[in-house]
């Protein structure tokens, strides 16, 4: 029986955790204070404030007169596979470096339970200071404990017990994208606005509702002849006028956008306002669908690089508001200093945000796009042949590769893993970045026709798309990855069944090692909005845990619906926050329930519930079983006996499919159709022999 996986989820989960904890995150802001922010951005240098002190003539300005010589402050960074936090971790050390200050760098890796060893850490090494970026509220009086009377700023999460703290200000920041629509609706329609639709995240909260409102307002500033309602009294339920959708990712902003210009056609001079750049990327996929480009205005957070190409060429892409992750230093250096000199510092410390536009994105991001970071590390050894090539020769055979973004560590593993192969059985490969835009896709499938490629490897996550790509590359032979082009590829993507059969077995054979399969609860984790994808997973998760104990009534699963079962509960929660409130509301519902198994649909939901648990102290009441074995498990892993183990999808390893049979379709041999990877479970018994512990 083949086991595979897909990494279409691992795309979900990177634009939750890249982009949801990224741009989210970014602006994770807590409370309501907005003060006024005291470091504006200038164009020459975004986010830099002006010296609020003299500067000593030695010291940069960006130190504001601080100097950090003999002094040595801690950073424990959010996750170092989220280019985000990259940035914010290369900026403290450039600023840091200007100031003479000593960084003592950790990776809290989006685990509570290593951000909390790393503040115990930065306790033995004597740091002089702390800058905690730990996405996991639920920890902060535990980190709160551990440092004491440490000065500490936190980013992004309050830890209001013993810290400043540093990030978005939301509502300011909605306002200025809203104000971005509303000035291309009064030039285009002179504000005759009959439509706006929010994508929203309200399993964030505060964030949420004061980055959309903030939006709002900020049209209703250059509109405010439009009867828009009580919108500040925030539900989700809206207002006549506002439609506000759960739909802050690229899946569910074009699926749910589209039953709502489906069911909306007399709408012509529509507002769409968004939590991030990914869910109006995917409203723009379900626009341009329709055929609707001229009716709709967007305006974004985050200011990612996925939308600069839309921000610079299409006008009604009204802008995006900007958070400068690579400039915190700037804020945080000379701020962490003054407080471990016992000065008093600005709380909270608000970083200011400007609208990306047309006029102003090549002051800040000039040119067409910026270096793919750096993969976080390479894994050891995975599931392959011995002959990578086959006995293939591609000789004289050049292939198109459209990756599906350079953004995305998992889809660099891939180009990595291809061009290696590649390599080994000489074939040229013409790499280009989709940048997780359809246009780009689009675009760039035609640079591989221009280039006269011999066959095109295709990771497009816009499947809407599909048929457009089909057009351009005719019968030019094509391998799609996990989002299917069926009308002119083969599929090589994951066994969605399979991987979660194997999670479950996992889970299952916990369970019934632990329990004697006494399971009287299974709680799921999943990501609705990735339609059958999920299914499978979750079912196959489920019927993993069956096949060890079948003699529990598991109800008809099968026949799947959120409504769950007697036994099974389905929670929409595929991120770590979400994991973690949905999972602590259920245990507090549920205090008699002491043998749950937790099936999630990736790692990130799982290490939710698990901090959920660990906060309800019911650690030996429940097992979890995930899907990617992503680094953030690996220790639950090796030393959480209630860890069962973690789905494998070894993105590194694609090539090894992908190349040997695009050699052969080129050379008019068929192939297996679909392709699907082989995957296994990935538990305390295998882990050092896949990712062995440094």
């Amino acid at each position: 029986m083949k086991r595979s996986r897909t990494s279409m989820l691992k795309t979900v989960t990177l634009i939750v955790v890249v982009f949801a904890v990224a741009a989210l995150l970014a602006a994770c802001g807590g409370g309501s204070a907005e003060p006024e922010p005291a470091q504006p951005p200038a164009v020459e240098e975004p986010a830099e404030a002006p010296a609020e002190e003299p500067v000593a003539a030695e010291l940069p300005e960006v130190c504001q007169g601080q100097d950090g010589t003999g002094l040595k402050a801690a950073f424990g960074n959010l996750g170092e596979s989220v280019p985000f936090a990259v940035s914010v971790r290369e900026g403290i050390e450039a600023v840091a470096a200007e100031c003479n200050l000593e960084i003592l760098n950790a990776d809290n890796a989006l685990d509570p339970q290593i951000a909390i060893d790393n503040s115990r850490l930065f306790m033995t090494q004597e740091a002089d200071g702390i800058i905690q970026f730990n996405v996991h509220g639920n920890i902060a009086d535990s980190i709160c404990e551990i440092v004491g009377d440490t000065p500490m700023i936190a980013i992004d999460i309050a830890h209001p017990n013993c810290s400043v703290f540093m990030g978005a200000n939301n509502r300011q920041a909605g306002e200025i994208g809203g104000e971005a629509a509303g000035k291309v609706a009064k030039e285009k329609w002179d504000c005759q606005i009959d439509a706006i639709v929010t994508h929203e995240a309200p399993g964030v909260g505060q964030v949420n509702i004061d980055r959309l409102n903030g939006l709002i307002a900020g049209v209703q500033s250059v509109c405010p002849d439009v009867d828009y309602g009580d919108f500040e009294d925030w539900s989700m339920e809206g207002t006549d006028l506002i439609t506000r959708l759960d739909s802050d990712r690229v899946d569910p902003g074009f699926t749910q956008g589209r039953d709502w210009l489906t069911a909306n056609q007399d709408k012509e001079h529509i507002v769409s306002l968004c939590i991030n750049d990914d869910s109006c990327l995917g409203m723009l996929a379900a626009v341009q669908e329709s055929g609707r480009d001229d009716q709709v205005i967007f305006a974004s957070q985050g200011a990612d690089s996925s939308v600069w190409s839309e921000i610079r060429t299409n006008p009604m892409y009204a802008g995006s508001t900007a958070y400068f992750p690579e400039f915190y230093g700037r804020y945080l250096v000379p701020n962490i200093i003054r407080m471990i000199n016992g000065e008093a510092v600005e709380d909270p410390i608000l970083i200011e945000h400007l609208a990306i536009t047309a006029d102003t994105i090549d002051d800040y991001y000039p040119g067409d796009g910026s270096p793919a970071p750096e993969p976080s590390e390479d894994v050891a050894e995975a599931p392959a042949e011995d002959d990578v090539c086959q006995g293939l020769d591609g000789g004289g055979i050049k292939v198109g590769f459209g990756n599906l973004g350079e953004s995305v560590p998992f889809a660099v593993s891939v180009r990595e893993g291809i061009e290696e192969v590649a390599a080994e059985c000489n074939v040229q490969i013409v790499n280009a970045d989709n940048a997780l835009d359809p246009q780009l896709a689009v675009d760039n499938s035609r640079l591989f026709m221009t280039q006269e490629t011999d066959g095109i490897i295709q990771f497009n996550v816009h499947g809407n798309i599909a048929d457009s790509i089909c057009e351009i590359v005719g019968d030019t032979p094509m391998i799609a990855i996990d989002i299917a082009h069926p009308n002119c590829s083969v599929f090589m993507g994951a066994n969605n069944r399979q991987a979660g059969e194997i999670g479950g077995e996992a889970a299952g054979a916990v369970a019934k090692e632990v329990w004697d399969c006494q399971i009287d609860a299974i709680v799921t984790h999943e990501a609705p909005g990735v339609g059958q994808v999920n299914i499978d997973r979750l079912n196959g998760l489920i019927a993993g845990v069956q096949s060890v104990c079948p003699d529990v009534d598991y109800g008809d699963f099968e026949n799947w619906s959120m409504d769950g079962t007697d036994l099974i509960t389905r929670l929409d929660s595929d991120r770590v926050d979400p994991g973690f409130t949905q999972g602590r509301d259920w245990l507090t519902a549920n205090q008699d329930k002491e043998h749950i198994v937790s099936l999630c649909i990736n790692d990130d939901s799982c290490l939710g519930m698990l901090a959920a648990v660990q906060e309800a102290g019911r650690d030996d009441q429940v097992i979890f079983a995930s899907q990617g074995a992503d680094s953030s498990v690996w220790s639950e892993i090796r030393t959480n006996p209630m860890y069962a183990g973690s789905t494998a999808y070894f993105p590194e390893f694609y090539g090894r499919y992908l190349i040997p049979n695009i050699i052969r379709m080129v050379n008019g041999e068929a192939v297996e159709d679909p392709i699907l990877i082989e995957h296994l479970a990935i538990t305390a018994d295998n882990i050092d022999d896949y990712y062995p512990e440094e």
